[in-house]
Parts: structure tokens; C-alpha cells; sequence
């Protein structure tokens, strides 16, 4: 190893948090076939700088959990609601720590229980005011960037 590799890594290992090198970018991710809450999450994270993946075949939601650097999750929870319990399941289990946001038209009291359970961040229903969507997405960000720093 150089000296120069060696005073690189002391010098990185020695820095603040706030200063060691963290991903700038924040990155969301949505599931939804409904083209007027994706056009709503767009904008708020375009505003925010935040970058954003949409997907509405959930094989492809899956691959992109897997394979990008994910700091904040939005589900819009369809029916059949048995499905859509599943899906976050498996989306948990691959994110377990990235804040998770459910959007739904309806929901019985017995499903949203259940989702509360495999612990998400927030259970929005529709219609959802531009500004609150806002609210959200950076108390979702903000989340996430905790959990990042305490780990």
C-alpha cells in the first residue's frame, strides 16, 4: 500500500459524518399504473432534486429495488389487496430499512392493520393534495438518511 493510499484512508476514516462520502443523489421509486399520482411524484421529486423510477410490472419494480441504490419506496396498493400485502412483503424483505410509502384508493381497516404491520412509513389515501405528496416525499428522504446514519 502507497503512503499516500494510507493517508487517504486515515484521513476519510477520521472525518465527520457528514463529510465521509455518502451517495448526494436521493433516489424514489414508484409502483403505480396510475398516470396521474406518477405524474404528481414526478414532479415533486424533479422540484427536489430527487431522481425517480417508475414501474408498473412489478418484476421490473423487483429488479430495480435490487439493483439501484433506493433511498425512498412509494406503493400504490391495488386490488386485490391480498396481492398488493404480498408485494410489500417481498419489498420489505429486500428493503427492510428504506422508508416505504403506501398510497391506496380504499382500504379496508383489516389490510391497512396488516400494512402497518410490516412497518411502513406512511398509508396515504387518494386523492392526495400536490403539496402534501411534497411533505412526504422529503419526510421520506429525511427518514431514510437517518437510518443511513445510524447504521
Amino acid at each position: 500500500m502507497l503512503i499516500s493510499q494510507i493517508f487517504e484512508f486515515r484521513l476519510v476514516r477520521f472525518l465527520p459524518k457528514e463529510l465521509k462520502q455518502k451517495p448526494e443523489m436521493k433516489s424514489a421509486i414508484l409502483f403505480s399504473k396510475d398516470q396521474n399520482l406518477i405524474k404528481d411524484f414526478l414532479d415533486t421529486c424533479s422540484n427536489n432534486g430527487i431522481g425517480f423510477i417508475k414501474e408498473s410490472d412489478f418484476a421490473n419494480f423487483v429488479y430495480e429495488l435490487q439493483h439501484e441504490s433506493i433511498d425512498l419506496i412509494i406503493y400504490d396498493f391495488q386490488k386485490p389487496f391480498d396481492n398488493g400485502l404480498k408485494h410489500i412483503k417481498i419489498i420489505r424483505k429486500i428493503k427492510p430499512k428504506t422508508s416505504l410509502i403506501v398510497v391506496a384508493d380504499e382500504l379496508p381497516k383489516a389490510e391497512g392493520g396488516k400494512i402497518y404491520e410490516e412497518n411502513i412509513f406512511h398509508l396515504e389515501i387518494k386523492p392526495i393534495q400536490k403539496n402534501f405528496i411534497q411533505e412526504i416525499v422529503i419526510a421520506g428522504i429525511n427518514s431514510n438518511r437517518n437510518n443511513f446514519e445510524n447504521t
